[in-house]
């Protein structure tokens, strides 16, 4: 360390000069960890002109050591991306459609087996504030058990229930996340939901306000999903044919215990349709004319199965002939 070295920190572009220290290791010595402490009201006076920080900015901090008060010895200096959003910790009130400049307004939840999806998601496309360069960072999912009549659902305190699901594309309207369900949920309790946005900051925005919600898109009530081959419900098949007793969904039960459910493959094939298939079936089941191309669909497999479930019997049969 040259002799009358001293910490410098400075905001770039600033044309006040130096930020003023709140603190500062001492003595300077080689080979150590420095630590310098700055006040918000120093650095938002110096990056946006007010001290009470409450306007939006974005800048980069410099520190370093200095023997001019004014230069950084060269190799000293570090670099911080500094970034602050000014709010008054309000909701935002329920919006309808999303701009470039508004967080997610608009999902809707389905029911799965210990667990809900969040589908049909939408979103802005830039960060919360354009001076300050924040974006935002993931979208949080507030829940709570409920009917959704009054959707008190609790935000804040040791009661409070959430997932938060990062955004993998800031460029998209419809950005892809990092996940799209909340696990361990109890089958058969009604969950209510509602959303919220957090930035890069960690701050969260927009919670979505209850009478923009709805038991029909924001409730939902998990359950055993089952899918083409349970013994219970077929849920594709059941859409398909009308009923889980029709004849075709009877010979999908048999194919799945004699054949399927006896491999490992098979058990796989089983456990990761029942995994994917929930949310295909239910759309599947909602519109007739997909119906009808389900049951196109399905009829080979149909008959296939009857034609093993009968070559089964026929080798059973001939063979208690031949003793």
């Amino acid at each position: 360390i040259p002799p009358g070295a001293s910490i410098l920190a400075k905001v770039t572009g600033s044309a006040a000069g130096a930020l003023n220290l709140n603190s500062v290791t001492s003595p300077l010595a080689a080979n150590t960890d420095l630590s310098v402490g700055i006040l918000w009201s120093e650095l938002c006076n110096k990056a946006s002109g007010v001290a009470d920080c409450s306007l939006d900015f974005g800048v980069t901090l410099t520190v370093g050591l200095s023997t001019d008060a004014d230069n950084f010895i060269a190799g000293t200096s570090q670099i911080f991306n500094v970034k602050l959003i000014y709010r008054l910790g309000t909701t935002l009130s329920p919006m309808s459609l999303c701009d470039a400049t508004l967080p997610f307004c608009k999902f809707v939840v389905k029911a799965g087996d210990e667990k809900v999806y969040i589908q049909d998601i939408e979103r802005g496309t830039l960060g919360p504030s354009g001076t300050s360069g924040v974006k935002w960072k993931s979208l949080r999912v507030y829940y709570a058990e409920g009917t959704g009549g009054s959707f008190a659902i609790p935000i804040g305190g040791s009661q409070t229930r959430y997932a938060d699901f990062d955004i993998l594309d800031q460029s998209s309207e419809k950005s892809s996340l990092s996940n799209n369900k909340i696990t361990g949920l109890t089958n058969e309790t009604s969950y209510m939901f509602t959303i919220a946005t957090v930035d890069e900051t960690t701050m969260v925005h927009a919670i979505k306000e209850a009478t923009s919600l709805s038991n029909t898109d924001h409730v939902a009530k998990p359950g055993k999903v089952v899918g083409l081959l349970d013994d219970k419900k077929c849920f594709i098949a059941t859409a398909a044919f009308g009923s889980p007793m029709a004849p075709q969904v009877e010979a999908l039960r048999k194919f799945r215990n004699q054949f399927l459910l006896t491999s490992k493959w098979g058990q796989k094939f089983v456990k990761t349709y029942y995994q994917y298939s929930p949310p295909v079936a239910e759309f599947i089941s909602e519109h007739e004319s997909l119906r009808t191309l389900a049951r196109w669909a399905l009829w080979p497999l149909v008959s296939s199965a009857n034609w093993l479930m009968s070559s089964n019997e026929n080798i059973v049969t001939g063979g208690n002939k031949h003793e």
